[in-house]
């Protein structure tokens, strides 16, 4: 595979370039009558990643795809190297040297990986059909993981390897300029890292690159410039080297910024604190855990839902920047990977007890606490029992009386723990046709990393349905809303506005919601456009969060 050579150096790139390679002059667009872009003019140049950063409905898809051809512009010009380019069509495009990495990464879930990137490579056999093997092992090398799967389905592939998969296939048309839509969206942190790498050597290696990114702690670190949007406009612009980071906060709508890596214009090359899994050896046995960020910073504690694990915060995590957060994922005891513990030992207070035995055990008196739907209440038992020690709380999506109707398809849920599967990916099918998990790239990470496999390669869940049996007892036989009388820290709770699928009602409903921020001082309620099963794992959500947690 070759990547288009430019003369310039990443050093290069504050100084006065000739001429761009792309612009977006003054672009207005829409669908409808409605008109989404007013205006917006972006200029990339040779050998830079840029980056167009907004909140929902800010412009940024459909800029993405004014440029790639797909939304046609009803006014303004793109250019490509000087060329108007505006009424060329997609495939044009293409032709001319613009690569596509669409949002959701849509890869052909039914074809192999080498079928989706001989689709990929369409403009290049028919210019130069000779060249076409080199180039495809010139992509194998780059990205391995898709050599030793040619043959395997695109559809069965994890989150990491798909988006892999979507930017090795707009590589086969050998691009100049790469175009990528939300490159970290659903995947875990780990798989983050290592296409923030991925993405960072493709541009050592001369190509231009345009990303949208909702994940702001991630795209500052990796782009050169940056191309703030509200409402259809372009706001602010500037190297991110120089950016007011206040202005950015205040105009996504976030928390303080993650500090700059590196000088100058130059993508960081130090990596992000690792990731490191741990098996924590607790009075009550032992419990699997993730940790990562500064092990300086501030420790934030997430506990997950009735029968879920660690991964169910991967979503959110990416949001708190590493640099001042210590984050503490895990699997809650008969959960996971963590150990499966007898009958009565569990309930809120013993996993409150856990929770405050680990932040003892990582050395920090006081922290942070996370909890969604089972976690709510967890949390709000630590605080009863240490109020002293967190500092500041979020609730989501649980915390008062579930609706009758929303319990049927979580007690379902419990009842399938313990069924064995032909295959990981008849699991993956099955629990996927169900329809509440989305985005699936966030839950189809949670299954992986919660599945075993047994004899003859049938797989099964690795969690206790009596462990969360006995929770959801508790739960019934202990709650009352007094529980919230423990909660003296600012508090953060966050509901998911919509109905679990079929009508099934809600987890937190509206009059606890209003109930909670009247009887608890310094409560701050939200609500995000997602119902249970998708709204912690929703970037709005996220964003909420981190702006919550940044706060002195």
């Amino acid at each position: 595979m070759t990547v288009q050579p430019t003369t310039r150096s990443a050093d290069d790139l504050s100084q006065p370039a000739a001429a761009p390679l792309l612009e977006v002059d003054k672009i207005v667009t829409g669908f409808g009558a409605h008109a989404v872009l007013h205006g917006v003019s972006i200029e990339v140049r040779p050998g830079e990643i840029a980056g167009i950063f907004g909140l929902n409905g800010a412009g940024k898809s459909v800029t993405m795809k004014v440029i790639a051809g797909l939304v046609p512009a009803w006014g303004g010009v793109v250019r490509l190297g000087g060329l108007d380019i505006t009424g060329d069509s997609a495939e044009r495009r293409v032709a001319r040297g613009i690569g596509n990495v669409p949002q959701g990464r849509q890869v052909f879930a039914e074809l192999t990986v080498e079928q989706n990137l001989r689709l990929g490579a369409y403009q290049l056999r028919r210019r130069n059909r000779q060249g076409y093997g080199d180039v495809l092992e010139g992509v194998y090398e780059r990205f391995p993981v898709l050599g030793t799967r040619r043959d395997q389905v695109a559809g069965m592939m994890s989150g990491g390897e798909q988006a892999s998969l979507a930017v090795a296939r707009a590589l086969m048309s050998e691009p100049k300029l790469l175009l990528i839509d939300e490159p970290s969206a659903g995947l875990a942190p780990l798989v983050v890292e290592q296409l923030f790498h991925t993405l960072e050597n493709l541009n050592r290696a001369g190509l231009t690159i345009l990303l949208v990114e909702q994940n702001v702690t991630f795209g500052l670190q990796l782009v050169h410039t940056a191309h703030l949007m509200r409402g259809g406009r372009v706001v602010y612009s500037g190297a991110s080297s120089s950016l007011d980071r206040e202005r950015v906060a205040a105009e996504l709508g976030i928390g303080r910024l993650l500090a700059r890596r590196g000088g100058g214009t130059q993508p960081a090359t130090a990596s992000p604190p690792p990731t490191a899994a741990q098996r924590i050896a607790l009075t009550s046995g032992t419990v699997a855990s993730e940790v990562s960020g500064s092990t300086t910073g501030r420790l934030v504690v997430a506990v997950p839902g009735l029968s879920a694990n660690l991964r169910s915060f991967d979503v959110l995590f990416s949001h708190l920047d590493p640099a001042t957060h210590r984050r503490l994922a895990f699997d809650p005891r008969g959960r996971g990977h963590s150990d499966t513990t007898p009958a009565g030992t569990y309930g809120w207070p013993a996993h409150a007890r856990d929770v405050l035995e680990m932040a003892d055990q990582l050395g920090h008196e006081q922290f942070d606490l996370v909890g969604w739907s089972f976690g709510t209440w967890v949390a709000m038992t630590v605080c009863r029992m240490a109020p002293d020690r967190v500092r500041r709380l979020v609730l989501i999506d649980g915390g008062g009386v579930p609706d009758d109707s929303a319990l049927v398809p979580i007690y379902a849920g419990l009842n399938r723990l313990g069924t064995v599967y032909p295959s990981r990916e008849g699991f993956m099918e099955a629990v996927r046709a169900i329809g509440f998990y989305e985005p699936w790239e966030a839950w189809r990470a949670l299954f992986d990393y919660e599945l075993e496999t047994i004899e003859g390669g049938q797989v099964r869940v690795r969690t206790s349905a009596e462990a969360c049996w006995e929770d959801e007892r508790y739960r019934v036989a202990n709650f009352s809303y007094d529980l919230w009388d423990a909660v003296q820290v600012p508090s953060l709770l966050v509901r998911g506005t919509m109905a679990i699928p079929g009508g099934r009602g809600f987890i937190l409903n509206a009059a606890d919601t209003e109930r909670f921020e009247r009887k608890v001082a310094g409560a701050t309620t939200v609500e995000v456009d997602a119902h249970h099963y998708t709204v912690g794992v929703h970037h709005d959500t996220a964003r909420h969060v981190a702006a919550f947690l940044d706060r002195e």
